[in-house]
């Protein structure tokens, strides 16, 4: 799934498949096992949890990943 960059999604998003979000999410994301990938410019307010994490965009709030997380150079995270 991927949603573009001037979608917002207010809500908690569950999950068993990997996600791209380059738009803005205010919500807890949980992606058992599976792969989320901020893009540039994305901006994600809320818990995270999922197997690989991927960030080029903006986070607020917690990161867990049980397999990976990796924060490229633009990634900006609170």
């Amino acid at each position: 799934m991927n949603n573009g960059q001037s979608i917002v999604i207010k809500g908690e998003i569950t999950g068993a498949e990997d996600l791209v979000i380059a738009g803005r999410v205010e919500g807890k994301i949980k992606l058992d096992g599976c792969a989320l990938t901020l893009a540039p410019g994305s901006q994600v307010i809320g818990e995270i949890a999922a197997g690989t994490i991927i960030v080029s965009g903006t986070v607020e709030g917690s990161l867990v990943a049980s397999k990976r997380l990796e924060a490229k150079s633009t990634a900006e995270i609170d």
